[in-house]
């Protein structure tokens, strides 16, 4: 009886579906992931408690947390000291990302693919005229995946399906190379929508695309050469909403 008793405590102090994540279809066969269930009360969610999320990141700790994951990290180096407030990514010298595989160093999370999101960060690069950084999103290993990064006075944005480039969108931006600059990418379903800025508040819009996605996708950062030197690159946050 006493432990009967302790559980109902439990579950009053800690209610279940204060961390619950609902999973619903609506009448048009749409798949929707919320914190409440629907508003129609005939339809039935599935409550899902182990989705992945993103979470955002200020880098002002001097380390790198445990939610972020490392891919190819004999390639470069990943350092949330070496400058304050900032994430540092080393890339070393021709570590790229292209039709032959990913290759760069990349640090990034993991999300269920029935997610919609928004990520933004102001990041700043040293070009040594082949080499750029920024996000990369992919869903099937090292197959699928697109790159919105600053490359020189422009910003890149690369599709890759199956291996194969299918798209690239590239715009100049006015802004010396070093300078700081913000990017952004929404993510509706299979869409992704790519913007830039030089202060953080008037967007500029890139382009978009669309990715064929898994069960989950992974998106970080990254840092790329294609050739003879290193390439480094700043992050001064991962913002999610």
């Amino acid at each position: 009886m006493r432990s009967v008793f302790l559980i109902l405590l439990f579950v009053l102090l800690f209610p279940i579906e204060s961390s619950a994540i609902y999973k619903w279809i609506d009448k048009d066969g749409a798949v929707h992931f919320s914190d409440t269930p629907p508003e129609d009360k005939g339809n039935i969610p599935e409550i899902m408690r182990e989705i992945k999320r993103f979470k955002k990141d200020g880098f002002d700790d001097g380390k790198i947390d445990t939610k972020w994951m490392l891919f190819n990290k004999d390639n470069g180096s990943f350092d949330a000291k070496k400058n304050s407030g900032f994430l540092t990514i080393e890339s070393k010298a021709k570590s790229n990302i292209w039709t032959s595989g990913i290759f760069s160093p990349i640090i990034y999370q993991q999300v269920d693919a029935g997610m919609n999101f928004t990520v933004e960060t102001k990041m700043e690069y040293i070009s040594g005229g082949v080499d750029k950084a920024g996000f990369v999103i992919w869903s099937i290993f090292n197959k699928n995946w697109i790159t919105f990064a600053r490359e020189e006075n422009s910003v890149h944005l690369v599709t890759s399906t199956r291996g194969e480039i299918y798209e690239e969108i590239k715009k100049d931006i006015p802004a010396p190379a070093g300078s700081e600059i913000y990017l952004k990418i929404e993510k509706t379903d299979k869409r992704i929508i790519c913007y830039f800025s030089l202060n953080g508040l008037d967007w500029n819009y890139v382009g978009d695309s669309y990715l064929e996605f898994d069960n989950y996708i992974n998106l970080g950062f990254f840092a790329a050469s294609w050739g003879d030197k290193q390439a480094s690159a700043k992050f001064d946050y991962f913002k999610v909403y």
